[in-house]
């Protein structure tokens, strides 16, 4: 039977099997592309000597653009003509048990905004290694090819859940750099909280709705039991007894 404002939370460590060919695929070319890239600057540099040097400068502020962003380019996304589904479960049957509902959900939910830094962590990073060719190339050069294979979503959490999506896939690991728990997809995305808050934001004004969490991975090393314990608080402050079941513990981080 469906209880309001349940928040369902699943926590696991199992690793995703994802193919690695939609990675390899742009990544393969990436000599290729490097090669293109010191061509098209040298042709620059003979068009700026002839004609004007802001030319130059410009070139290079758009080549730097490329390929050392902070984050990866996220293109625009028209939310207006989502149909508004923030309630829809409030239209079912109290009697209904969840296993006879088919949850609409998304994989690597919170892949949506990433930065251009790589979890090198993630299984998915040696495939980055080997497209690389042995070619020492710094990851910044190389991430906004790995952007077009790690960006999975179009919509930031809370626009999934007003669109109705009501299972989420979280990829967590713990940034030694930043020291804190954050989302990934092959890139580090946004710390936790931020993805939490949105959930948290939305189950208080729509509190008819259940929503299902999986939450996965924690490969780095660093991830010991007293940093599980820190990330079983950080879930507690935001949902408490929101969650079911209810627990102090969550043994299955």
């Amino acid at each position: 039977m469906l209880q309001s404002g349940l928040l369902l939370l699943l926590l696991t460590t199992v690793l995703s099997a994802a193919s690695s060919d939609s990675l390899l695929s742009p990544l393969r070319r990436l000599r290729e592309e490097t090669s293109k890239k010191d061509s098209s600057v040298r042709i620059l540099e003979e068009d700026a000597s002839k004609d004007d040097s802001s030319f130059f400068d410009n070139a290079l502020a758009t080549l730097d653009d490329f390929f050392f962003a902070d984050r990866c380019d996220r293109p625009d996304e028209d939310t207006s003509n989502i149909r508004d589904l923030s309630d829809w479960m409030a239209s079912l049957d109290p009697n209904t048990n969840l296993s006879d509902i088919t949850l609409p959900g998304t994989h690597n939910s919170a892949a949506y905004d990433l930065t251009t830094k790589f979890n090198e962590n993630d299984p998915q990073y040696t495939y980055i290694q080997e497209a690389s060719f042995g070619v020492d190339l710094p990851n910044k050069m190389i991430a906004p090819f790995a952007c077009r294979f790690a960006l999975t979503q179009s919509l930031s959490i809370s626009e999934q859940l007003r669109a109705g999506i009501r299972y989420f896939d979280l990829r967590v690991d713990y940034d030694d750099e930043t020291s804190s728990f954050r989302t990934f997809h092959l890139l580090f995305g946004f710390p936790i909280q931020d993805i939490l808050k949105q959930i948290q934001d939305f189950i208080k004004t729509n509190p008819s709705e259940i929503i299902v969490i999986e939450m996965r991975e924690l490969l780095s090393a660093s991830v010991t039991a007293q940093k599980k314990q820190e990330l079983t608080q950080i879930i507690l402050d935001f949902f408490g007894t929101a969650l079911n079941p209810v627990t102090n513990a969550l043994p299955a981080i």
